[in-house]
């Protein structure tokens, strides 16, 4: 009896310790994104930043002006921080399913970057946490299942590249971006369509913007890395497709983003983020 009481307390005291290795696991890794956030954040901090207003929109192309007008922005003080909280669903790899997904963004506009830190969970108790970012032309991606036990730790030129992709994609949610006549040159554009060419820190790519007649964001394509590894990835359109709008204390931004690789083999449906709150600085 003693024997199977004391392997009880051994086999509880194992439990114990494994729980609190990775609630720490998880706190290390939340706060590299914590640390990542500030840097970037306090980079782009200006507090006389100025008011968007309609003349600032002069020189924009018909669809990207109404976009900015769609969104509230213009007769408020301009935006260089967003915060976005977000739920939904993602799929870590094409032959796997969807699972549930919460996230956290940072996006700033003076000084284009992005930090993400999502929480897959594949199971009850077992989960993969992630950390992905661009910051003055560099780009990374970290996954560790558990927090702990590493899975990839991407960050080469093409990972830069691809990065930098995401981040415009993503700059949707902070609008003000469109006013940055230094990054970005528009090269052609109708009545629902524009193209743009967006350069930082050296990185260059081309993206497209697809609205609604009402002035509201379609959707987004931009090129990004594919791949399982950084060695076999190649480069492939990515396309963002935004479903409905919500009003955040007078900031019209989109609601649901759904992710799509637009393979050769077909259109491959990677991630569903809803959008549950935005502040902003």
């Amino acid at each position: 009896m003693k024997t199977r009481f004391k392997a009880l307390w051994i086999i509880s005291g194992i439990i114990i310790f494994l729980i609190c290795l990775f609630v720490i696991a998880d706190r290390i890794f939340y706060n590299h994104f914590v640390r990542q956030s500030k840097t970037i954040r306090e980079q782009n901090k200006h507090p006389n930043a100025g008011i968007v207003k309609e003349e600032s929109l002069t020189g924009l192309p018909g669809p990207v002006a109404r976009y900015l007008r769609y969104s509230g922005i213009v007769g408020k003080k301009k935006i260089n921080v967003v915060r976005l909280i977000h739920s939904g669903s993602f799929r870590p790899a094409a032959d796997m399913d969807f699972f549930p997904i919460k996230g956290e963004y940072y996006l700033t506009a003076d000084r284009p970057s992005f930090c993400w830190y999502g929480k897959i969970s594949i199971a009850p108790g077992f989960t993969i946490a992630a950390f992905d970012s661009y910051h003055n032309g560099k780009g990374r991606m970290l996954v560790k299942m558990m927090s702990v036990f590493k899975v990839a730790d991407e960050h080469s030129e093409k990972t830069d590249q691809s990065s930098f992709g995401r981040m415009v994609a993503e700059m949707t949610g902070i609008p003000t971006f469109f006013l940055d006549t230094a990054r970005i040159q528009w090269i052609n554009y109708d009545s629902t369509h524009a193209i743009c060419i967006v350069r930082d820190s050296g990185m260059q790519t081309t993206a497209q913007f697809f609205f609604n007649t009402d002035g509201s964001l379609e959707k987004v394509l931009v090129e990004r890395y594919y791949g399982k590894d950084e060695k076999s990835s190649t480069l492939e359109k990515f396309t963002g497709i935004v479903h409905g709008s919500h009003n955040h204390g007078g900031l019209v931004l989109p609601e649901v983003f759904d992710g799509y690789w637009n393979l050769k083999e077909g259109d491959l449906h990677y991630v569903h983020f809803v959008i549950d709150s935005v502040e902003w600085e």
